[in-house]
């Protein structure tokens, strides 16, 4: 991801990742630390930067590296499966496809990607789709997920089972 946040930016790629598995995650580790510079919403957060590991159910495993050292929305996705790869770079606006034989392709974006469109087409859909893509339980897993993280870093990185039970949900993080 890059220069990112856990809970500003990591928590969507959880739910992007969630989406592409099909499935929860099981098992977080992560080693955060303090931001270089001060939240940009405010002293009062706390959003560290670091990176995660994580497990789902169906055996899928997801690496989210957010390392203030990264260029700032540079962010690149690599899906790899049992008979190729996939490389989505967002800021070049391609993706490649490399089949299990080595044979390589690269597409451009379907269409220019800007925030201003995605954030019209997200309006759109919740006025006019009967249910939402995205649910209340959705986002309290990806909560749980952030919350896993901190659990995770301040005890070395050890991994945590997700879902947390109620103790571990009573941890109070100040995030935007």
């Amino acid at each position: 991801v890059g220069a990112g946040e856990l809970a500003m930016q990591g928590s969507h790629f959880v739910d992007l990742f969630r989406m592409f598995t099909g499935s929860e995650v099981t098992e977080v580790s992560a080693r955060l630390r303090p931001t270089a510079e001060a939240n940009a919403r405010g002293a009062d957060f706390d959003d560290p930067t670091g990176n995660l590991h994580l497990r789902f159910a169906s055996g899928a495993r997801a690496t989210i590296d957010f390392e203030h050292d990264l260029p700032a929305r540079d962010i690149v996705i690599t899906l790899r499966g049992d008979d190729g790869l996939i490389v989505i770079e967002e800021h070049q606006r391609v993706w490649t496809l490399r089949s299990r034989s080595g044979r390589t392709w690269t597409f451009p974006f379907a269409e220019p990607f800007a925030p201003s469109t995605f954030a019209m087409r997200s309006i759109a859909g919740v006025l006019t789709e009967p249910t939402p893509a995205c649910s209340g339980a959705d986002g309290l897993a990806a909560l749980d997920v952030i919350l896993a993280a901190h659990h995770s870093s301040s005890d070395g990185g050890r991994a945590v089972a997700v879902p947390l039970d109620a103790a571990q949900r009573e941890l109070e993080v100040r995030f935007p």
